[in-house]
């Protein structure tokens, strides 16, 4: 069950070529305080996050940049 309070962001996000790098991007996300889930699209380029509103954005870019 979600909760009422989540939020989701979404980032783009340049430099993903393939699958496997979304799916590190997504790993490292969520291991980000306050994230919910984190769904990466290469082809697209764009990383949603859903959080509770206390991950920080830019704890959120760091974890996308390592």
């Amino acid at each position: 069950m979600a909760d009422s309070a989540a939020e989701t962001t979404r980032f783009r996000v340049e430099g993903m070529d393939c699958a496997a790098c979304a799916s590190k991007i997504e790993t490292a996300v969520r291991r980000v305080p306050g994230v919910t889930e984190a769904s990466a699209s290469f082809t697209a380029g764009t990383l949603n996050v859903t959080h509770d509103g206390s991950a920080q954005r830019a704890a959120i870019e760091k974890a996308v940049r390592h």
